[in-house]
């Protein structure tokens, strides 16, 4: 490929799924593009973050929403001095800046991924409403092809009048070098859970979209039969001391474990711990879970993963092979699902197993970013 810019209002070193999409996704682009620059918000902690990276970054002073509008008078510029034959978007966004390069010159590809939340995310006052809804269906007239990153976002495209020749889905992937099965040791130690408890693992930001609340409310139910069922919740969020009191509510505060943030490369310790990966979304628009890295990371490592089918997790999971779906925002279907692996511990490890298999053979950041590469060069599927 020739020479790449992608423009992001999420990337490194914030965390979250679109950062380390952009990530991810960069350090491959810089393998293969003649040159592959990457614009993005100026944030704390970000020049010794990119002094790691094999590319360049340039970083605006803008807040994330407004970093398309800053870009207006810079852009054509930079894609020149760059000689930008394809700008990739993280985010709609920022479509506005490459709407106006392209008027005043701008000859290439624009391509646009696509996650979900932001496709959704409005105003709530009428006329608010209606001036950002028209806005981002003139922008979605933009871009020469659209890359979400499941079927759930291809509809939402559908749904805003986008036209299918311009749409193909490109998956989330994940590191299958980095995610292996239990190569992290367990972490059940630090928490006094004991060895040979049967782990039910989350790992998430704790909003109220996660389905947490739901897990509880299954392991309650769960409890005095499976006496060696424990939870494990790693991650922190503004639902953390809420989650908290519903598990002493719920009676189940002796099973579940919050263990609060984590640092990314200790993830690998706690997945080595558990038995089965569960989250389970709910649709809380705008906020949905457009596809579930998390669930990929799990079959790597070997978990079957038990998700929800909200959103775009059912193209994460494939149900009865890698994991289970159950009906979002059911604590009676996730507690049928949990017996399920609970009771065939066989079948549990199987899904494992064929997890980390679709993980290693197409659901990974080397596979998918080739796919990418051909998409935004314009090669046909």
């Amino acid at each position: 490929m020739k020479n790449l810019v992608l423009i992001t209002q999420d990337f490194p070193p914030e965390i979250g799924g679109i950062h380390s999409y952009c990530h991810e996704l960069g350090k491959r682009f810089a393998r293969t593009c003649s040159s592959f620059t990457v614009i993005a918000p100026h944030i704390e902690g970000d020049e010794a973050f990119d002094r790691t990276l094999s590319y360049s970054v340039i970083r605006v002073r803008a807040s994330n929403m407004l970093l398309g509008a800053t870009l207006i008078p810079r852009l054509p510029l930079l894609l020149q001095e760059l000689e930008t034959d394809v700008i990739l978007h993280a985010q709609w966004n920022t479509l506005i800046a490459s709407a106006v390069a392209r008027r005043v010159g701008y000859e290439g590809r624009i391509v646009c991924a696509a996650h979900g939340r932001e496709l959704l995310l409005t105003p709530s006052s009428g006329p608010l409403r209606r001036l950002v809804n028209f806005y981002r269906k003139l922008m979605l007239k933009e871009p020469d092809l659209f890359v979400p990153v499941s079927s759930y976002t291809a509809n939402l495209l559908r749904s805003m009048n986008v036209e299918d020749h311009k749409i193909r889905v490109i998956p989330n992937g994940t590191d299958p070098e980095r995610f292996c099965p239990k190569s992290g040791g367990s972490a059940l130690n630090l928490y006094g859970i004991p060895e040979n408890a049967w782990v039910m693992l989350t790992t998430a930001r704790l909003v109220k979209r996660k389905g947490v609340d739901v897990v509880i409310r299954a392991l309650a139910e769960l409890k005095s039969t499976y006496k060696d069922l424990y939870y494990l919740v790693v991650g922190t969020g503004e639902e953390l001391e809420n989650l908290k009191a519903m598990a002493v509510d719920f009676k189940v505060d002796d099973r579940v474990i919050f263990t609060g943030e984590v640092p990314y490369k200790e993830l690998l310790h706690y997945y080595a711990s558990a038995d089965a990966f569960v989250m389970v979304p709910k649709t809380l628009t705008p906020d949905v879970e457009g596809f579930g890295i998390v669930y990929l990371e799990a079959n790597a490592c070997g978990l079957p993963v038990i998700g929800s089918s909200s959103g775009g997790v059912p193209d994460a999971i494939v149900h009865g092979e890698t994991g289970l779906i159950v009906a979002e925002n059911n604590a009676d279907a996730l507690k049928k699902a949990i017996i399920t692996l609970y009771e065939d511990k066989e079948k549990a490890q199987l899904m494992g197993r064929k997890g980390r298999e679709r993980v290693v053979h197409s659901y990974n950041w080397d596979a998918l970013a080739v796919k990418m590469v051909a998409a935004v060069e314009g090669v046909p599927a």
